[in-house]
């Protein structure tokens, strides 16, 4: 679903992907334009919303296509007569703040997303939310297939129940139908809502599929003692603060607000490779700095600061060589001066030094940043079953 959402198809690009790939892009590029505007621009621009009800039906009809495979229809002369084309419809609407998207419960479905809510205009969030959102309106088409409502026949329905039923999805059906009738909202339970099987589904998919199309996917360990898959992205930095500031070399793709389904604050971390700091020790997203960096519940005040790169404290003293010891270079300079001009430089960078007088001998640490030259940051995936 996510290569041919993006037109991702490798050496195998038709133009059909090819052209997938192109409004990816321009869709990409534009989207918070589209959304609202742009009256700084000049000309000004004005919001197309049109051409975001394009894209998501775009996307919504290519990930429903893909998923009615799994149901038994994969070439369009599988489907019953009178099948709904399209099968689900998108539309923007004006809504109360608080609702962002919601599909109604019927088949064939239509997806309303609200222009009014905070996160409209934001690529991430909108594109994680018609996944989502999508991922229910085949749901709905699953649970009318199972109970042989109209088109299905007969023969539908027994691609999803009794002894000719497909394997993968004769229990996703049954579990979809009973959940249809027993379903929890986040107002009764969150815990219960969040791994009911409709939610489990539309969460997983929705969030892990975006997640793949707006950042790279972080890496996979299979390091837990338990044997348990663990997801981890490598650290770029981290501040040497009360409350440490995690910078990631890739997006990480997370909101403080909803992370598949959950808060940001929900998760179990770790911190790796970090020394003086136990790879056990738990920790927890406290703020979303942005889609890099994250703040965490971890006093890293007192570990050890990062190594400064000689060559980083070097391009420091030839600067300040120029205004000290004009027209002179910095092997032509005494000892003295040498050792000065280091000292100086060392104190208005906020460093500290061990070891040596001067950039030839001495070890030079930041104090604001701590060692992190192997670090990654690692999510337990471990899954909480509930009773």
């Amino acid at each position: 679903v996510v290569a041919k959402l993006r037109g991702d198809d490798g050496k195998n690009a038709t133009d059909e992907s090819r052209e997938a790939k192109r409004q990816w892009k321009e869709a990409e590029d534009n989207w918070e334009v589209w959304a609202k505007g742009d009256p700084g621009a000049t000309p000004p621009k004005a919001a197309d919303p049109a051409k975001i009800q394009a894209v998501f039906e775009r996307m919504a009809l290519m990930q429903f296509k893909e998923l009615c495979k799994l149901a038994g229809f994969a070439k369009p002369e599988d489907y019953p007569p009178g099948f709904p084309n399209p099968p689900v419809t998108v539309k923007l609407e004006d809504k109360p703040p608080n609702i962002f998207g919601d599909t109604t419960p019927v088949f064939p479905a239509v997806i309303a997303i609200n222009k009014n809510h905070r996160m409209f205009g934001d690529f991430k969030e909108m594109m994680d939310t018609i996944l989502h959102e999508n991922a229910h309106a085949w749901q709905n088409m699953i649970v009318a297939q199972f109970k042989k409502e109209p088109p299905f026949r007969d023969q539908d329905q027994a691609k999803l129940k009794g002894d000719t039923a497909l394997p993968a999805m004769k229990l996703q059906a049954q579990l979809f139908t009973e959940n249809d009738g027993s379903y929890f909202n986040s107002d009764d339970s969150r815990e219960a809502y969040r791994h009911e099987p409709l939610e489990e589904q539309a969460w997983g998919f929705g969030g892990k599929s975006s997640a793949q199309l707006l950042v790279p996917p972080p890496q996979r360990s299979f390091d837990s003692s338990k044997g348990l898959k663990n997801k981890f992205w490598v650290v770029q930095s981290l501040t040497r603060s009360a409350s440490a500031r995690v910078r990631l070399r890739e997006r990480h793709g997370i909101y403080i607000d909803e992370w598949e389904g959950e808060t940001a604050g929900d998760k179990k971390l770790t911190l790796e490779g970090v020394a003086g700091l136990s790879s056990t020790q738990l920790l927890k997203v406290i703020d979303v700095v942005n889609e890099f960096t994250l703040e965490l519940d971890l006093d890293a005040s007192g570990l050890r600061g990062r190594m400064v790169d000689m060559s980083e404290v070097r391009q420091e003293m030839l600067a300040l060589a120029k205004v000290l010891h004009p027209g002179k270079k910095l092997d032509e300079l005494t000892d003295p001066e040498r050792k000065d001009l280091f000292d100086k430089v060392v104190l208005d960078e906020g460093w500290v030094s061990s070891g040596g007088n001067d950039d030839r001998t001495a070890v030079v640490r930041a104090t604001d940043e701590v060692d992190v030259e192997h670090a990654r940051l690692v999510l337990d995936e471990t899954v909480t079953k509930l009773t």
